[in-house]
């Protein structure tokens, strides 16, 4: 699905459903689904592995690779998240930038808010206030999931 196939799916808001707004989940099943490949589609636009966004997301893995293809006209890239927070105690901008994220995921946090949606949220916020981001949008979850563990 690449932008000339769907332009509407890149602008589109994570959240189709009116409920969402006032801090409702939708009970229409259908609406949810829609909102999971809305935001599926909105993480592999900023930079997503298949891995990450199926686990966001909670969608097949089969069908977000398939997603991944379609947007981007290759296989979602083999790897694994980051696991080690060495990297970020190596410089201070680094850790940094780490802060940034994690004050923007404080201020972002909404108890309707799913963890696909949030995380764009905080990412897109950090892209527009950094001047030059260090950190990719697996770096980004993988401090949100290193400081929300404990």
């Amino acid at each position: 699905m690449s932008a000339s196939h769907c332009p509407a799916l890149l602008h589109a808001s994570p959240s189709p459903c009116p409920r969402t707004i006032t801090g409702e989940r939708c009970v229409v099943e259908r609406c949810d689904d829609a909102r999971r490949i809305l935001e599926a589609m909105q993480l592999i636009r900023l930079g997503a592995r298949a891995a990450l966004v199926s686990l966001l997301t909670g969608l097949a893995r089969k069908t977000v690779k398939r997603m991944y293809r379609e947007y981007h006209g290759r296989p979602s890239p083999a790897g694994q998240m980051p696991f080690s927070d060495t990297w970020l105690l190596e410089n201070d901008q680094r850790l940094w930038h780490v802060m940034l994220i994690w004050y923007l995921y404080q201020r972002l946090n909404r108890p309707a808010c799913s963890p696909a949606h949030l995380l764009i949220d905080v990412f897109e916020v950090y892209r527009e206030l950094a001047r030059t981001p260090l950190l990719d949008l697996a770096r980004t979850a993988f401090v949100i999931q290193r400081f929300t563990s404990g």
